[in-house]
């Protein structure tokens, strides 16, 4: 069994695509509960890598790496939803 992060990468799909598909207005509480929700994914995420680091013994240098790249892809995500907001709100 190998830890991936495959269902935090399905997650922010999930909260990027419901954003995206949105007919909403584009306020500050909606980009808070946007933000909110990214958030709560990545903590879902480094809560599942330590867990994984307790019992598997997943390695400090794998566990970098994972946590690494889970920052990267909460990074790139809330960067597209602050470009989908741009664009709705015509900046």
């Amino acid at each position: 069994m190998r830890m991936n992060l495959a269902e935090a990468k399905r997650e922010y799909r999930e909260v990027l695509e419901a954003f995206a598909g949105s007919d909403e207005a584009v306020s500050e509480a909606r980009l808070a509960d946007v933000r909110r929700r990214l958030d709560g994914v990545r903590k879902r995420a480094m809560r599942q890598i330590d867990q994984y680091t307790t019992r598997r013994f997943l390695s400090v240098n794998q566990r970098r790496g994972m946590v690494t790249k889970l920052e990267w892809i909460h990074q790139k995500t809330h960067a597209e939803v602050l470009a989908i907001a741009a664009k709705r709100r015509g900046e």
